[in-house]
C-alpha cells in the first residue's frame, strides 16, 4: 500500500487529540495498516504541506525520518488565496496509481484527508483501468454528506475512522465529539452523567491526566448551559464520580457548542483548586467566542 498525507489535515486531528509532537508515527501506521486488513505492507509514503515561513515544522522532519517523501509547496499567501497542497496532493494521488510509470506503485492507496476536493482525482485514479484501491482516512464527521455517499456507494473505496488511529496513543483523551457525545435519551440534550462516567473510566484504567472534548454540532445530544453548569458542580466536590475527575482534569474542549454566558461563570469556578491540573479551556465557534 501507498499513504498520500494532507500534513494539515493530520495536524489538526492530532491536536483534538492533545497529542502535539508526543506522539508514534511508526504506532500509528501499524493502527493504519491493521484497519486496513491487517496484510498490506506500506512501499511508498508521501506527506503534503506547504513550506512554513521562518522555520521548519517538527513534523515534516519526523514524517522525513519515518521514510516519508516530503513534497512542499511554497507558503500560503498572506491576501487569503488557496495554497497549492492540493495541488500536490492530486498529483501524488496519479503517482500511486501508476500515472507516470508502467505499473501502480502500490494496490492499495490510503489518503489521508478530508476534503471532498480530492474526489476527481481519486475517480481519475479508479478509472485509469489500473488495479487499485482506495481507502479515505478521516473523520466521519468533517466528510461532506455527498463525498461521504460516493465513498460508500463505489466499489473499491472505503473509508476508515481516523479517530481511533489517533485515540490508541491518547488514552487520557475522552473523545466525546459530535455523534460520540452521548444523549439523555429522547431529550435531544447531552448526558452529562455518561459524560463523567467516560472520565471515571479512563481513570480507572490509570491515566493520571484527562482532556475531555465535547466539541461538535448533536443535534440528539446538544450541550449547552445546563449541561456546562452541571458538569462544572459535579467537578466542585457535587458527585463522587466529579470527585474523581477534578483533579485530574488537564484540557476542556467546548468548540462548537451551544455554550454561553452562564456556562462561562460555570468555567470560571473550575480555575484554582477544584482542578489543579487544568490548563486549557477551548471555546472557539461559540457565542461567547464570536462576541
Amino acid at each position: 500500500m501507498a499513504v498520500v498525507v494532507d500534513v494539515h489535515y493530520l495536524q489538526v486531528a492530532v491536536k483534538a487529540f492533545s497529542l502535539s509532537g508526543s506522539w508514534s508515527i511508526s504506532a500509528f501506521e501499524k493502527a493504519l495498516v491493521a484497519a486496513c486488513g491487517g496484510t498490506g505492507t506500506i512501499v511508498k509514503r508521501f506527506a503534503c504541506d506547504s513550506s512554513k515561513e521562518g522555520g521548519a515544522n517538527p513534523l515534516h522532519a519526523a514524517l522525513a525520518s519515518e521514510g516519508y517523501e516530503l513534497v512542499l509547496s511554497p507558503p500560503k499567501p498572506s491576501n487569503g488565496m488557496q495554497g497549492a497542497t492540493d495541488v500536490d496532493v492530486a498529483c501524488c494521488i496519479f503517482a500511486v496509481a501508476g500515472a507516470f510509470a508502467a505499473q501502480p506503485v502500490a494496490d492499495t492507496l490510503v489518503l489521508i484527508a478530508g476534503d471532498s476536493d480530492f474526489r476527481p482525482a481519486l475517480v481519475a485514479a479508479l478509472g485509469s483501468g489500473r488495479s487499485l484501491q482506495v481507502a479515505v482516512v478521516a473523520e466521519s464527521h468533517q466528510l461532506g454528506k455527498s463525498y461521504r455517499a460516493w465513498i460508500d456507494e463505489t466499489a473499491l473505496v472505503a473509508h476508515i475512522e481516523l479517530a481511533p488511529l489517533l485515540g490508541g496513543q491518547a488514552p487520557g483523551v475522552i473523545d466525546l465529539r459530535g455523534a460520540s457525545r452521548p444523549a439523555a435519551g429522547a431529550s435531544g440534550r447531552a448526558d452529562v452523567g455518561a459524560v463523567l462516567a467516560a472520565c471515571e473510566a479512563a481513570v480507572a484504567s490509570g491515566c493520571d491526566t484527562l482532556t475531555l472534548n465535547l466539541s461538535g454540532k448533536n443535534r440528539e445530544a446538544e450541550w449547552g448551559d445546563t449541561e456546562t453548569e452541571s458538569l462544572c458542580a459535579c467537578l466542585r466536590g457535587g458527585t463522587p464520580q466529579g470527585a474523581v475527575v477534578a483533579p485530574r482534569l488537564q484540557q476542556l474542549w467546548l468548540h462548537h457548542t451551544a455554550i454561553g454566558d452562564a456556562a462561562c461563570t460555570a468555567l470560571a469556578k473550575l480555575l484554582g483548586p477544584t482542578c489543579p491540573q487544568l490548563e486549557q479551556i477551548h471555546l472557539s465557534d461559540s457565542r461567547p467566542y464570536k462576541r
